[in-house]
């Protein structure tokens, strides 16, 4: 996702206190990073793992969350995209 220029360092703020929230309250949240594209100060993604669905769903209703969504469409360039993977099991 791009975040506007003017937006930036509040961005950074509230995510890494919402991942740090995230991880400490919601029990069913395994991995929750920010990340910044290396040479692009404005673009980032999140990645997330949490157990199962009912823990995607807790973590939809949470607060860290609601703050998110609030404050969302004022901090970026436009829509994040969101993509869901599964684990795989590998055996070597």
């Amino acid at each position: 996702m791009t975040v506007k220029d003017e937006h930036i360092n509040d961005f950074v703020t509230m995510m890494v206190k919402n991942a740090k929230i995230t991880k400490e309250i919601e029990e069913g949240c395994l991995r929750f990073d920010v990340l910044k594209q290396d040479g692009n100060q404005n673009n980032f993604a999140f990645v997330e793992v949490y157990k199962d669905g009912p823990a995607v769903g807790a973590h939809f209703s949470g607060e860290a969350f609601k703050e998110w969504s609030e404050k969302k469409l004022t901090y970026l360039e436009s829509p994040e995209s969101t993509v869901v993977y599964e684990s795989v099991e590998y055996t070597p």
